[in-house]
């Protein structure tokens, strides 16, 4: 169910077919969204016990699958759809961790039942005690699990049932690359960066490259000991891109020398409905703050390693 409507939400935002700009788009969008929103629940739970919808029990020590999120109250009530539809992959991960702060959910009691349910059928609930925000969903995973690979996924997305083969199929190919799904061109203007919204989305595979930044929302796979030390520095994160942790995990990627690769999947991604849609993007991309955490950290970074970390990209 949840491939043919990705399928279909995508086709309607192809704004150079005709037939999606004027008819498509603004009379379907936003039906189908309520359609899915409403139907896509009932049938989750109407199926939710059929054994190939849970995590199978792995007695790897290492090189596991884990895809990790975080999530917070205003959509805590909600994030069992995505990962209902983590569960569902053709390729199933070994773990599936949900990390939620202490300083915004104090136990299990407050979590919702809908939720918590997944943990019979191999969902993990960790808590932290700080309050990371996006950044949450990689940092803990890859401090406990060092020598496994890490898929990130978003809190408000449902996901098609291939996401996982799709990045593990591009990570063989390229063992030592990160993988994506959605990302974009990093464009470069008489040896600078230019703005963040300037960037061009790539919408066809890639080969492991230097000027792709990937986006979270498509999924992200990030291989072990990919992402330069300093991803752990907390009081770093918070002084310079506590608000960007796609801009804070590239800037990473970049200083341990790690390349990008795209899967030949692309999608518009199927939104989850919230009533209060609180959203990062609104704040990094229509205010600018994700250009301004890129300048933090290529100013910190000339200073202290004496070399930008985009400085490959100006070769």
């Amino acid at each position: 169910m949840i491939n043919f409507f990705d399928t279909l939400y995508t086709f309607i935002h192809i704004k150079h077919n005709p037939l999606s700009r004027y008819f498509l788009y603004p009379f379907l969008r936003i039906p189908t969204l309520y359609f899915v929103n409403l139907f896509v629940p009932i049938y989750f739970r109407i199926t939710a016990n059929k054994d190939e919808y849970k995590l199978k029990k792995s007695d790897k020590a290492s090189n596991r699958i884990i895809v990790s999120l975080t999530s917070f109250p205003p959509r805590i009530n909600r994030v069992w759809l995505v990962i209902e539809s983590i569960m569902r992959q053709e390729l199933k991960p070994d773990k599936i961790l949900l990390w939620l702060s202490k300083e915004q959910f104090s136990s299990l009691s407050e979590l919702p039942k809908n939720l918590l349910r997944l943990q019979d059928r191999g969902l993990e609930i960790r808590f932290c005690n700080e309050n990371l925000k996006a950044h949450t969903k990689y940092y803990y995973t890859m401090q406990e699990f060092p020598d496994d690979i890490i898929i990130t996924v978003d809190d408000d997305i449902l996901y098609n049932s291939y996401i996982t083969q799709h990045l593990i199929e591009l990570s063989e190919k390229y063992p030592q690359t990160i993988c994506c799904c959605r990302g974009w061109e990093v464009k470069i203007n008489d040896r600078n960066l230019t703005k963040y919204n300037e960037w061009k989305m790539i919408n066809d595979a890639k080969s492991p490259s230097i000027d792709i930044f990937p986006t979270g929302v498509g999924g992200v796979l990030y291989p072990p000991h990919s992402l330069h030390k300093d991803v752990f520095n907390i009081d770093l994160l918070r002084e310079l891109c506590f608000y960007a942790d796609d801009v804070w995990l590239n800037v990473m990627a970049h200083l341990k020398g790690t390349k990008y690769a795209k899967t030949e999947y692309s999608s518009h991604y199927l939104p989850i409905k919230f009533k209060n849609r609180t959203r990062l993007r609104d704040i990094n991309v229509t205010e600018s703050a994700n250009d301004t955490q890129i300048n933090n950290l290529r100013n910190y970074y000339k200073k202290i390693l004496d070399k930008d970390p985009y400085h490959m990209l100006f070769r």
